[in-house]
């Protein structure tokens, strides 16, 4: 699995926040289709959560950490574990009460979709940061990163 999570990504990502705007929609119109629309999106999204996971702890391996990589890398697990248990539960939510939901339980649960589309927004701008701001897995920055932890290395060696 190289390299695989930053294609797997954008498919949760793209799928969540796309469920929470239907679901938003499904409250004012056809709300039976729009509650199937995102049953699917939910579904399919909670496979490419788990290869996201699988492929990011394979990444990660690779990473070469500084401090500000490492906070923000594990923010970004953290907050990707909050997601997950969040989509489990509202798609669960979504399955075993579709059929007899009413509109406030239907709003109730749009709620925390869309708490979960934002939760979603900030994983990828956490994402985002690690991958423009301090290079993590850009391969001309992890080659100059490892070229610098070597040269602190070496000079640490002649000081002592």
């Amino acid at each position: 699995m190289e390299h695989v999570h930053p294609f797997v990504v954008h498919f949760p990502l793209a799928l969540l926040i796309t469920a929470s705007f239907m679901g938003l929609v499904g409250i004012f119109y056809r709300r039976g289709l729009f509650k199937e629309i995102v049953l699917w999106q939910c579904v399919v999204s909670l496979f490419f959560l788990f290869l996201a996971i699988l492929s990011g702890y394979s990444d990660e391996e690779r990473i070469i950490g500084s401090l500000p990589v490492d906070e923000l890398m594990a923010v970004h697990k953290k907050n990707s574990y909050i997601i997950t248990v969040l989509f489990l539960l509202l798609t669960s939510w979504l399955v075993l009460r579709k059929r007899v939901m009413k509109t406030v339980e239907y709003s109730s649960w749009v709620v925390f979709l869309t708490i979960g589309g934002v939760s979603v927004i900030y994983q990828a701008v956490l994402g985002s940061k690690l991958v423009y701001r301090e290079g993590v897995g850009v391969k001309p920055m992890e080659m100059a990163k490892a070229k610098a932890a070597e040269k602190i290395k070496q000079e640490a060696n002649i000081n002592y």
